[in-house]
């Protein structure tokens, strides 16, 4: 038998390095989609009528003044919005960091509304 070269060894240590996810139970290691965006990338959802929403996401932040959505700051309009995905308005307290949501656009970077589920 032959004894075990560097090389080998280092070969093998990187394999259990990098094979440690799959015993830790992470189904998507071996996942080679491509990632859905990029953040400030505007995601359009695939089941709702093109041109009804400009883009969704998930809330990382929001403010008075600004949102985070996916990692994109957008502006929020003097005349902001906030409702349901069945037309009924609710309020800012409704919409916490986390919560899904869909939004239209001004301009590319102010938002004029935001909807999500619920209502």
């Amino acid at each position: 038998m032959q004894k075990p070269t560097v090389y080998s060894l280092l070969m093998a240590a990187v394999l259990m390095i990098l094979a440690g996810p799959l015993y830790a139970g992470d189904p998507d290691i071996l996942d080679l989609k491509p990632p859905m965006s990029k953040p400030g990338e505007i995601q359009k959802e695939p089941d709702l009528k093109e041109g009804e929403f400009d883009g969704y996401g998930v809330i990382d932040m929001i403010t008075a003044q600004e949102i985070v959505i996916d990692d994109a700051t957008y502006r929020l309009s003097g005349s902001m919005s906030y409702k349901y995905l069945d037309g009924s308005s609710t309020s800012a307290n409704d919409f916490p960091v986390g919560t899904r949501v869909w939004f239209m656009l001004y301009t590319d970077n102010i938002i004029k509304s935001v909807w999500k589920e619920g209502g």
